[in-house]
């Protein structure tokens, strides 16, 4: 068996999967109205879990690989714990369980909405981690732009800023090398900091 993850399905291969009958149930009533894009993404994680005999990681990776993916709101505290915990997963075991394929669309989608959600905030987040990290108060006028900050601080993995006399300096690239290497992303969070 292949150790990638199939992004298509053959005739053969769709043929098979809606014969089985939990699977026929499965993409009749849960992918019913969504865009065709969407349903053959998720044709392939159910394709790639079950071959897997993980059947019980479609509902986590479906939540997560969601186009709707938000890091603004109430749930991402829980989404972003479980983004950090995949993440971590699939670089760190040898298991059958996580393709990297599955970890990289899932870091390259979160990074995205990261960005996304990051330019249309009250506050730049690039200014908010930098005041974080430097020991400063961010002024957040929102929920929602604190609840961004709060991500991003998880799936970045950055520390507690330390009450020290001296900064951590955020224009040199070189003194934060401990904090980009303890994020999942470390370009993304580099490209955050300097927006």
């Amino acid at each position: 068996m292949s150790q990638s993850l199939q992004w298509t399905l053959g005739r053969d291969q769709l043929a098979k999967l809606s014969a089985t009958p939990k699977c026929s149930t499965y993409l009749s009533l849960f992918l019913s109205g969504c865009p065709p894009a969407w349903v053959s993404s998720l044709q392939c994680l159910l394709s790639s879990c079950l071959a897997q005999s993980a059947p019980s990681l479609l509902p986590v990776w479906t939540s997560l690989l969601s186009p709707q993916i938000s890091l603004d709101t109430a749930q991402a505290s829980l989404l972003t714990r479980q983004i950090q915990t995949l993440l971590i997963l699939a670089r760190n075991t040898q298991t059958n369980l996580l393709h990297p394929e599955l970890a990289i669309s899932l870091s390259q989608r979160t990074s995205l909405s990261l960005d996304l959600n990051s330019r249309a905030a009250d506050l730049p987040l690039g200014q908010a981690i930098t005041k974080y990290l430097t020991c400063q108060s961010p002024t957040l006028p929102s929920a929602s732009s604190r609840q961004l900050l709060a991500s991003a601080l998880t799936l970045h993995a950055l520390p507690a800023p330390e009450n020290s006399t001296a900064p951590i300096s955020i224009s040199n690239p070189l003194k934060l090398g401990r904090l980009l290497r303890n994020s999942s992303s470390p370009a993304s969070l580099y490209r955050i900091i300097h927006n």
